[in-house]
């Protein structure tokens, strides 16, 4: 009960004087894992009990329209760690670790510099090359505000919270935290009872795989109240200086949300909690919802360090949200997925927070992207099985099978996302426009996964980043990026601009031609197959197996050709291609036992 007073009177107290604006705010900032906003109750969620976050929530503001702009957690940390989006610095897929240029500073640089106390507890999972721990002050599980060298020393801390994580609703984990009293022997909600989001079957593993994520969810909220208490536990000018922040890396957990592009995988939780002492801070001039500005990971490195009243860093892509001086700020929200674990896709997406357009570059593939790793979890491992065996109603088998680029969904009416409305003919000028402003993001942002992964350890031989390299002469990045656009298009009158591509003198040009050729299902190919197989570049010698795999439906032998093209001695030939490789073999029907040793073989070549 004593926490609970103490909590009521900071967030309830009113001062009745003015105080001037102390210079520089502590910033607490409190993270979770894996949370799609739609599971807890300030978003309208009735079966989450998070009493710690709500008594946030009532006391402070909340954002509705936040996201996060990757929907996994080391691509999305380093656009909150560098205020830009991640595919600006090559950082686009998932623990790739590539260099980016020396000015792309972490946050704590400058709040380190400006005389801030920095501690992180304590994941860092950062998508650079970089020391991660070595840009804190205090980096580690114990790591802690209350460790500063005095009282008077201002903090920026953060606290990571994993119980909410995907890997939570794996068997074992399950088995562990409840062992260790963090969730109950049987979950609080009967999952019988629980209502599946309209993309998701209700099938009994996926109910209860819920029921238990909002056991998990309790459990993190428990946690954000221990942290909240160890603030309560400091002088009240502390307190009373400290602006909270809580959000979740990204969406998940369940099929269909973590890695995705919708809704469910990118729209995060937002409270910020700031104190009445520095109620200045707050420009929207109320508590409560905020539904008039729509912000992004891109924003929050901008947004506290406009708090503490240090200078934006030219290079940063968001804008403050709180603070003095608020900008305005483009309600497009530039959304990325690229290349997870050993499964390479490429999907983009721009949302206003009302219409949302996803546009698949490899439309051959599936809408839903998904990797091996959450099948740890029995309710995917339900649906694939369900899948697999033509028991699900079509509304459900949708996500599993090929689907063309475009997707697009109002999400004010149709938050699941179930209702494609990019082939409605009443939607055709909406989707004309949600294009044109994603290409125009794309552009903007100098998006590098437009050049293939593959080619990323080749250029790093000559030059210093990727990044570089993109905006030279010899790159061709422009005309990249057009081939990229029209080979995921899907218009057949680009049928012959397509076949010209993969002649191209630019390699990447020859990839898109490649991409677009598997993306429209062309038969007729056996002209260009001849001319990729003999590419300078592997990775279009690889393309052109694909090609051979599905447009002429010559899988065995294409298996056998990607095969030969594997080379574990070669010091040249990337990891990156190996993997692609190696996985393209397992998707196309390889022997299991096969690709399990090409994929220790690849992971001991490059040790």
């Amino acid at each position: 009960m004593k926490y609970y007073r103490l909590i009521v009177f900071v967030l309830c107290c009113c001062h009745c004087a003015v105080h001037s604006a102390p210079p520089r705010p502590n910033i607490l900032w409190i993270v979770s894992e894996d949370n799609s906003a739609r599971y807890m109750p300030m978003y309208g969620d009735v079966h989450c009990q998070t009493p710690n976050l709500s008594r946030l929530a009532e006391n402070g503001i909340v954002f509705k329209k936040a996201y996060a702009n990757a929907p996994v957690c080391a691509v999305a940390r380093t656009t909150i760690l560098t205020g830009v989006n991640s595919a600006t610095l090559g950082a686009h897929n998932m623990r790739s670790r590539y260099p980016v240029p020396s000015k792309f500073k972490p946050y704590p640089a400058y709040f380190r510099e400006a005389g801030y106390y920095c501690t992180n507890a304590f994941k860092t999972d950062y998508n650079i090359k970089m020391k991660d721990r070595a840009i804190w002050d205090e980096c580690k599980p114990g790591a802690h505000f209350k460790n500063r060298p005095s009282k008077d020393t201002p903090f920026l801390a953060v606290f990571n919270i994993e119980i909410t994580h995907e890997s939570n609703l794996f068997t074992e984990k399950i088995e562990k935290n409840r062992k260790l009293n963090l969730i109950p022997e049987r979950p609080e909600n009967d999952p019988a009872s629980l209502e599946m989001p309209g993309y998701l079957p209700p099938l009994a593993e996926i109910k209860s795989d819920m029921a238990v994520y909002y056991d998990c969810l309790k459990a993190m909220d428990k946690r954000v109240g221990e942290i909240i208490s160890d603030l309560m536990k400091e002088p009240k000018d502390v307190v009373d200086n400290t602006v909270i922040f809580y959000y979740s890396d990204h969406g998940g957990v369940l099929a269909r949300q973590k890695r995705n592009l919708n809704n469910d995988g990118t729209q995060v939780p937002l409270i910020v909690y700031i104190p009445e002492k520095l109620k200045y801070l707050n420009p929207f001039g109320r508590t409560g919802d905020i539904t008039d500005r729509v912000v992004d990971f891109t924003d929050l490195a901008p947004t506290i360090l406009n708090l503490a009243g240090i200078r934006l860093p030219e290079q940063m892509q968001g804008k403050p949200f709180l603070g003095r001086n608020i900008p305005q700020k483009d309600s497009d929200i530039f959304l990325t997925a690229s290349r997870f674990d050993s499964f390479t896709y490429f999907n983009r997406a721009i949302t206003d927070g009302k219409v949302r357009y996803i546009r698949n570059f490899f439309a051959f593939k599936t809408p839903m992207i998904f990797t091996k790793y959450p099948f740890g979890q029995a309710g995917w491992r339900a649906y694939k099985r369900a899948f697999d065996n033509m028991l699900l109603e079509p509304k459900y088998a949708y996500w599993w099978k090929p689907q063309g680029a475009h997707f697009l969904y109002d999400t004010e009416t149709d938050l699941d996302e179930t209702e494609n409305l990019a082939h409605d003919e009443s939607r055709k000028l909406l989707l004309e426009d949600m294009k044109r402003r994603l290409k125009k993001a794309m552009l903007e942002a100098f998006d590098l996964g437009i050049i293939p992964e593959f080619a990323y350890d080749e250029i790093l031989r000559d030059y210093p980043t990727v990044y570089d390299y993109a905006r030279t002469e010899e790159c061709g990045y422009r005309e990249a990026f057009e081939a990229a656009w029209t080979a995921s298009e899907g218009d057949y009158g680009d049928e012959d601009k397509i076949r010209k591509m993969v002649s191209s003198d630019n390699p990447f040009v020859r990839y898109w031609g490649a991409v677009g050729l598997l993306n429209m299902g062309l038969r007729d190919v056996g002209g260009e197959v001849e001319k990729l197989a003999k590419d300078r570049k592997e990775y279009n010698r690889a393309m052109a197996c694909l090609i051979s795999a599905y447009n002429l439906g010559e899988r065995e032998a294409a298996v056998k050709k990607l095969e030969s093209l594997l080379d574990f001695n070669d010091g040249l030939q990337s990891r990156a291609l190996r993997t692609f490789i190696i996985r393209e073999m397992s998707l196309l029907g390889a022997d299991d036992e096969k690709i399990s040793a090409l994929e220790k073989k690849n992971i001991d070549g490059v040790k």
